[in-house]
């Protein structure tokens, strides 16, 4: 492209844009806050939240954001900035309309929100740091984030992980999980999930372990993550959850923070709060309390490891009683498995084509779905 002389502005992808960016941003953000124009959350107001140049204006009231607004303006305009109207989105989020409440049709028609004398209309969906944000929920979000999952692994397909390859399925799984996972569960750690949306992710993430290892479309979960020496992806969500979670215990005095502090302490936490979410996985998963957690603050590496040993040891025990249920595994010892390595099944059948082709006969009869007679008499004529 040749060289990049920019007299004013930021490189794009340059060394130093993301801490100049923070320079810049940190400014506007501490004009928005100053304002107390935002929502008010206990002792705390939030009124801007920035990522490198993306920036959202949040407030109760939508006068309040159109000062807000102007206020962003003015700043742009004293460091020579724009604000584009065309990449602007305004997003209203209300509880179940009720007999009483202010219509929402009114707020849309007196919007005083302007940029260089353009309206901005109320947008349903709008994309803000790489996650769809949507008024209806997360399944827009979720179905981004599948869609693209789909696209990364089929992008991966043509190293011998098709189903009708021979690839080793131990090397796919792991270039899956280096390429696929962290596109599928980009940004949904954020998202206050129900169990809905949860099973949305986990269908897509266990079909495709499944196919990776070429056993049969209805194979139970406990057999999948057992021979793929994998963590459910619903217990992948949890992870990741918990372990955001863990960067605001190690951000004492931040505004996360503090608002953490003041949640856990009240008591009663609504149910559409991302911090009962935490509340609930600690209980479930044998942790301290959250508010001991943010007291305590541990280490990193410390909190990294409980937390993984937590998780790994509910959903082995979990996994293997769901195995112990099924005749179907009279043969499947679930007891000298793990979730964290992948079965030796396939680790043992190297690279070579034809280990692995046994392998996955073995795999088929290991599970009770090889195609014997004890199994196609069900609908076969010989009994």
């Amino acid at each position: 492209m040749g060289p990049i002389d920019d007299e004013r502005g930021l490189e794009q992808g340059g060394i130093n844009s993301s801490d100049l960016y923070k320079i810049y941003a940190r400014e506007h953000l501490d004009l928005a806050q100053q304002s107390s124009l935002g929502v008010q959350m206990h002792d705390v107001t939030i009124s801007g939240i920035g990522m490198a140049d993306d920036t959202a204006l949040v407030s109760n009231n939508i006068h309040n954001l159109a000062y807000l607004l102007k206020l962003s303006l003015s700043f742009s305009d004293q460091y020579y900035g724009e604000i584009c109207a065309e990449k602007t989105q305004l997003q209203v989020y209300w509880p179940n309309r009720a007999p009483g409440d202010l219509d929402i049709d009114f707020i849309e028609e007196t919007n005083p929100i302007l940029i260089d004398g353009k309206k901005i209309p109320f947008s349903t969906v709008a994309d803000h740091v790489g996650i769809v944000r949507s008024t209806s929920g997360n399944r827009e979000a979720i179905l981004a984030r599948i869609s693209a999952h789909k696209n990364a692994v089929a992008s991966i397909l043509n190293t011998g992980m098709a189903r009708g390859h021979r690839g080793n399925p131990a090397v796919g799984i792991k270039v899956h999980c280096l390429y696929g996972v962290p596109v599928l569960l980009s940004g949904i750690a954020a998202l206050v999930l129900s169990s809905s949306d949860v099973n949305l992710i986990e269908g897509p993430y266990k079909a495709t372990l499944s196919n990776l290892m070429r056993l049969h479309a209805k194979t139970p979960r406990a057999v999948v993550y057992f021979l793929a020496g994998s963590l459910p992806g619903v217990a992948l969500i949890h992870l990741q959850q918990i372990s955001l979670f863990g960067v605001i215990i190690r951000l004492p005095g931040s505004i996360l923070h503090k608002i953490a502090c003041n949640t856990f302490s009240t008591g009663i936490i609504p149910k559409t709060s991302w911090f009962w979410q935490i509340q609930k996985l600690c209980m479930n998963y044998a942790l301290p309390h959250p508010l001991e957690l943010l007291q305590s603050s541990p280490t990193k590496s410390a909190f990294k490891i409980l937390v993984k040993k937590k998780i790994i040891d509910l959903w082995e025990s979990t996994l293997r009683e769901e195995a112990a249920k099924l005749p179907s595994l009279r043969f499947f010892n679930p007891l000298c498995m793990s979730i964290q390595k992948s079965h030796p099944l396939w680790t043992t059948a190297g690279s070579s084509p034809a280990k692995v082709a046994k392998a996955t006969v073995q795999a088929l009869m290991l599970l009770g779905r090889y195609r014997t007679e004890s199994l196609t008499k069900h609908w076969g004529l010989n009994k």
